[in-house]
């Protein structure tokens, strides 16, 4: 209940109630502001030095101070006997970036066309954090610190990172038939080891105009028929800004004064993870533009991979950050663009993307074969390594799940951790319609994965069998309750184990399902005004539309919402469904 008959707000909520008071006086009583100031500010010049060469000059920036505020008043019950609590907090980044290039192009004897870029660059940002809460308000009315008795805790950090890069690519053309590109950069990074900061990439890439040949001059059908191949390094630094660092923190009190110790193992060896990159492609146009088709054939070896790798409990550290192992990914992409019928003012048009992904972990470092039950060569990066779920015993309405011969056992513990399937999709992609009809347009618009399993952690607390003292989904009302029930509904029992059997909100693939989908994503109807009579009413032109997204979703995944599934954990737990949306609008043009 959220109040009393006389209209005053219900306090004695039981101490274990998810939030412990009324949420609902918290929504009138608390008082809560987030103040944002934000410049994103750029400033560019252009020389030209000579008709063939040129000179650019860009500085950016981007500056946000964030402040948030937050006042629980004594006259919530749960915050009374501490006076009431106030905590202000602010937030502030700063991140930036320059780059200075030389830019230069020109043609030799109308058929030699040679272009490049040699440039710096130099990017940072820091980021700042303070916060203080104070408790012990002599009114509810006064909420600022300096109004607080006890200043109750403080806190902040600051941290940052910098990247410099030096670069140059040259593209050659000749005759619109072949081309040639090439390009070279040496990047630091504040992130990595004192000696290995540095690292050098490079690409290269050919291509081949085939229907610009003389031997193909009596294919009429063929607009342009194109061959491509590549191949590159890149590298990426995605790990924390001090990864590399052995850090010091402090650690409460010692003899009366402020106790230090380390909290992070550093590693002067870390740099840069590279990716080797091959792909070969093909572009196609037929029958004057009616049909556009591409495919790339493409493979992706990622070595020195930045993973958080254990240690040896004796070391006195969990983990250590290192360049280890080697991912393999390769597929095929599909593009394919049709106009499928003009007829007058009627004309139809589609557009399909289809990409098809294999994923494995090819290495580890040392030799090792696995780390623990998240890295297996032979696997995939992200994949469910768990206990296989057999459903509801009819005979007693307990839960059965497969031990190492596969027979069924009630003891997860004799259970036996089993590869299931991949996190990541198979395959992924999208189909556009467009159909027009004079001034009138409609697109609809498909996207989808498949070939994924993804989790369902929400089933954690909303099918837990009656275990505990949260609101379930109406279908645990379909509960075992004698012999012979057949459900997927156990029977409860407070706490959620029986003597003998394992608790039902152990992890296995109960809270699996395929995560593939096909989204209804977007259908929007346009009525474009013909310019002749948009005239007629003094305006250049006006667009009328009518807009749904994420109208509808075909999937089996038992959760709310397939697409919301976080990439790195592969489940949802508390992620808020993409919404519904319809709108309608006029964009009129004077």
């Amino acid at each position: 209940p959220i109040y009393n008959e006389d209209g005053t707000f219900k306090a004695d909520y039981p101490s274990n109630h998810n939030f412990g008071y009324n949420i609902v006086q918290g929504v009138f009583q608390e008082f809560r502001r987030g103040t944002s100031v934000q410049t994103v500010s750029n400033f560019q010049l252009n020389y030209q030095i000579a008709p063939w060469l040129s000179w650019t000059s860009y500085f950016g920036v981007d500056f946000a101070d964030n402040r948030d505020e937050n006042n629980r008043p004594s006259t919530i019950p749960v915050f009374s006997a501490f006076g009431g609590q106030s905590t202000f907090s602010d937030n502030r980044t700063n991140n930036y970036n320059t780059n200075h290039n030389f830019n230069f192009n020109k043609k030799f004897n109308d058929v030699h066309t040679v272009t490049g870029i040699l440039g710096f660059e130099y990017k940072g940002l820091q980021s700042e954090s303070t916060s203080a809460t104070g408790r012990g308000f002599p009114n509810p009315t006064l909420i600022y610190l300096q109004n607080a008795a006890v200043p109750f805790s403080v806190g902040g950090f600051f941290t940052e990172f910098k990247r410099m890069g030096v670069f140059g690519q040259a593209k050659y053309d000749y005759d619109d038939r072949y081309t040639a590109d090439v390009t070279i950069r040496r990047d630091g990074h504040s992130r990595f080891g004192q000696e290995n900061k540095w690292g050098t990439f490079g690409a290269v890439s050919l291509g081949w105009r085939i229907s610009s040949e003389g031997f193909m001059e009596g294919l009429t059908w063929l607009d342009n028929l194109r061959l491509r191949a590549s191949y590159g390094i890149t590298g990426n630094s995605e790990i924390s800004n001090f990864a590399s660092r052995t850090l010091v923190g402090t650690s409460g009190q010692y003899l009366g004064a402020g106790g230090l110790a380390i909290t992070q193992l550093g590693n002067d060896l870390l740099t840069w993870e590279e990716a080797e990159t091959y792909n070969f492609g093909l572009d196609a146009t037929v029958f004057n533009g009616r049909i556009i088709a591409t495919v790339d054939f493409w493979r992706k070896n990622s070595s020195s991979l930045l993973f958080n790798t254990p240690l040896p409990i004796d070391s006195g550290f969990g983990s250590i950050t290192r360049n280890t192992g080697l991912v393999r990914n390769q597929g095929v992409d599909i593009d394919l663009q049709t106009v499928n019928v003009v007829a007058g003012k009627f004309q139809w048009s589609t557009a399909f993307n289809i990409t098809f992904l294999e994923n494995e972990l090819r290495e580890l470092y040392n030799g090792l074969d696995r780390i623990g039950n998240n890295l297996i060569v032979g696997k995939p990066i992200s994949f469910w390594y768990t206990h296989q779920y057999l459903g509801v015993n009819p005979a007693n309405g307990r839960a059965l799940y497969a031990d190492a011969n596969n027979n069924p056992t009630y003891i997860v513990g004799d259970a036996t951790l089993r590869y299931i399937g991949s996190g990541l999709p198979s395959s992924y992609g999208g189909l556009s319609n467009t159909f027009s009809y004079g001034p009138l347009s409609l697109d609809v618009f498909f996207q989808g994965q498949f070939g994924n399993l993804a989790g369902n952690q929400d089933m954690f607390n909303l099918e837990d069998w009656g275990s505990t003292n949260g609101n379930m989904r109406i279908n645990q009302l379909n509960y075992w309750k004698a012999p012979g029930d057949i459900t997927t509904v156990g029977k409860p029992f407070e706490g959620g184990q029986e003597p003998g059997t394992s608790n039902i909100d152990t992890f296995s693939t109960r809270l699996l399902s395929d995560g593939g989908y096909i989204r209804l994503k977007q259908v929007t109807l346009n009525y474009i005004m013909p310019a002749a009579t948009a005239s007629k009413i003094g305006m250049k032109g006006m667009t009328v539309f009518v807009q749904g997204i994420n109208l509808h979703t075909f999937t089996r995944y038992n959760g709310q919402d397939p697409e919301a599934v976080g990439i790195a954990s592969n489940a949802s737990i508390g992620r808020f469904p993409n919404a519904k949306q319809y709108s309608a609008g006029v964009n009129l043009t004077f």
